[in-house]
């Protein structure tokens, strides 16, 4: 599964897809940011919990948006955060 964020008029911004099957995307990659400690139902609850937080109402392109959704999601998981090169 792969997660991202984008705006909406109501509900949550937070959304699933396929990995690299995203349609408003074009994939140009995968990055390996090391394994997750937590099991399959953790990272469930840490992405509802973050659903809460990420409102697609408040998407903003260069203040809240996709990139600083992944921030969030890799300190929830535990992970390090991709490289600035991304965003």
């Amino acid at each position: 599964v792969e997660w991202a964020f984008g705006a909406c008029d109501f509900g949550t911004g937070v959304y699933y897809s396929r990995p690299g099957e995203n349609s408003a995307f074009i994939h140009r990659g995968v990055l390996d940011l090391g394994p997750c400690a937590l099991d399959a139902d953790a990272v469930d609850a840490k992405v509802s919990e973050l659903a809460t937080q990420w409102p697609g109402g408040g998407y903003h392109v260069l203040d809240r948006n996709c990139n600083h959704f992944a921030d969030d999601l890799c300190a929830a998981l535990g992970v390090p955060k991709g490289p600035r090169r991304i965003n």
